[in-house]
This record gives C-alpha cells, sequence and structure tokens, in this order.
C-alpha cells in the first residue's frame, strides 16, 4: 500500500488576506506573489478597496494555519484593504 502525499498543501506557508473574499489564507508562493503583484497595481491605479493583503511566509503550512486561526478569533480589522492614499483623506472628513 502506498501513501500519497499532498505535497501541493504542504507548500501553503504564505499568509494573505482575501480582501474581496474577507477571509485569511495560507498560499502557496506562486498565489502570495500574484497577490502583491496585483496589490501593487491597485496601489498605482487608484483602486480605494484593495483585492487582497499579502503580509509574511511561515517556516511550515502548519505555522500558517495556526496564525490563520488566531487572527480569525481575534478582531484584526480590514483596514489594511483600503489604499492609504483614501485612507487619510476618510480620517479628514
Amino acid at each position: 500500500m502506498f501513501m500519497v502525499l499532498n505535497t501541493h498543501a504542504e507548500t501553503r506557508d504564505h499568509l494573505i488576506y482575501r480582501c474581496d473574499e474577507l477571509h485569511w489564507e495560507c498560499v502557496e508562493p506562486l498565489d502570495y506573489k500574484t497577490c502583491k503583484e496585483t496589490r501593487d497595481q491597485e496601489v498605482l491605479v487608484g483602486v480605494k478597496n484593495l483585492s487582497c493583503a499579502e503580509f509574511e511566509k511561515f517556516p511550515s503550512a502548519r505555522g500558517c494555519e495556526q496564525r490563520v486561526l488566531y487572527l480569525t478569533t481575534h478582531n484584526f480589522g480590514t483596514r489594511f484593504c483600503m489604499n492609504d492614499v483614501f485612507k487619510e483623506k476618510e480620517l479628514i472628513f
């Protein structure tokens, strides 16, 4: 009998927040990079509500999952989903 390891899940050690879906997620390095590139482009063109936010890389997928559990049980807020340019404007008004 052979055991098939899901190596795909083992690489989900990068933490992002999907602003458009309102949830934390551990993703693969490529998805993390895509999130970062998309966010950078959205900031450049002046999008107010960004689609995602990249946070950090963990030594393991388990470490990332533990952080997600912590963040979902504590009200961390989602202010990081808004473009910084608009944050200042909203504070003034």
